[in-house]
């Protein structure tokens, strides 16, 4: 139902995207750019938005002018509004293991690090970028190293995870205690499992224990 021009087109596009979407496009007529690929919110016959993929061509003649573009509108909405559901749950999962009173962690199923929250960051001394990808073996005193590799394997090994008290020197030099939770978490792809980890500091406890005694 367009009317032929670009200023139907134009006004079509959702106010809050068509300051984007119109420099670009004019842009793009200006340059040598053949194909266009685009994504915005574009006004339906009922007057509701959908989310579009626009794509195009552009054609010329002999003389090298461009003289027309070819292309095609595909509704994506349902995507869009599945990405943004995981998007809001990938979010939620973040927030969730940052305010965690706890360290947390993921490893694949070779024993690199894929995720891993601040205050495990902080209590195994080092940053995202030099954990992620690593092993212990790699990170760790060879002694600690061992003590969480046979921790892991237990934890895939057993169903139910496996629950231990685990030793880590953290920044202040200090040897500390770690109320240990490794289990694993299947994959949807059938793929081999990860390693999830949830650990407390329980030095306190262990040092008032002792006093104790």
């Amino acid at each position: 139902e367009l009317e032929i021009g670009l200023e139907d087109w134009y006004n079509g596009i959702h106010p809050e995207d068509v300051d984007q979407v119109e420099p670009k496009f004019e842009t793009f007529l200006q340059s040598g750019d053949l194909d266009w690929n685009d994504e915005y919110r574009f006004r339906r016959a009922d007057g509701s938005y959908a989310y579009i993929q626009d794509r195009g061509r552009k054609y010329f003649d002999e003389s090298g002018t461009p003289t027309r573009i070819a292309g095609a509108m595909v509704d994506i909405t349902e995507r869009k509004r599945s990405e943004k559901l995981l998007r809001q749950s990938n979010e939620r999962f973040e927030r969730f293991m940052q305010y965690l009173p706890g360290l947390a962690w993921i490893k694949d199923s070779e024993g690199r690090y894929v995720f891993a929250n601040a205050a495990a960051v902080k209590a195994f001394r080092t940053t995202l970028e030099g954990l992620y990808g690593k092993t212990d073996d790699e990170i760790f005193p060879p002694e600690t190293a061992a003590q969480f590799k046979e921790s892991d394997w237990q934890a895939l090994t057993g169903a139910a995870g496996f629950l231990m008290v685990e030793t880590l020197e953290h920044e202040d030099g200090e040897l500390h205690y770690l109320a240990v939770n490794k289990f694993p978490i299947p994959s949807p792809d059938a793929a081999a499992p990860l390693i999830g980890g949830i650990a407390i500091d329980i030095t306190e406890s262990k040092r008032t224990e002792e006093a104790l005694r």
